[in-house]
């Protein structure tokens, strides 16, 4: 069956990316419960990688001082490794090119660096501790089509 990426939009897709994010987050990475749902998780828009109706991937986008930033990507255990990653990247990148938002930023562990410098992003200042682990700032300035339009609610 192939995947589809998508923007959320119900309950059930909400919930189901939730609990993803739980597994991958809390279980799997030991983040602790308390930090992995933010105050950022009702102002984002959140997109996810499905096959069929089964939420295999997840991430969000949310406006920050005028950039978006893209946090919470996580794939399925299973699913890792198959391009989902990516893919999820690549919809929330146009989410942000659609609101006309010129700079990415997103905070990384450092077993995923190389990933997201495969996408263009680049490491920024020195590493630094959230959500109770050390990751590194990368950023991605977006090059912008005339017809973008909109902007990312604060």
């Amino acid at each position: 069956m192939d995947v589809h990426y998508k923007v959320i939009e119900d309950r059930r897709e909400l919930g189901a990316s939730r609990f993803l994010r739980y597994k991958v987050f809390v279980e799997e990475q030991k983040v602790p419960e308390c930090l992995e749902k933010d105050r950022l998780d009702d102002g984002s828009i959140h997109v996810i990688a499905c096959r069929g109706r089964r939420v295999i991937g997840t991430g969000r986008i949310t406006a920050a001082h005028g950039n978006a930033k893209i946090s919470r990507l996580a794939v399925e255990r299973k699913e890792r490794g198959k391009g989902l990653g990516r893919g999820i990247m690549l919809e929330l990148e146009s989410i942000a090119k659609r609101k006309g938002v010129k700079k990415i930023i997103l905070s990384s562990n450092f077993q995923s660096i190389p990933f997201y410098e495969k996408l263009g992003y680049r490491k920024r200042g020195s590493p630094f501790v959230e959500c109770g682990g050390e990751v590194q700032g990368m950023t991605k300035c977006l090059s912008l089509s005339p017809s973008s339009q909109g902007r990312l609610q604060d």
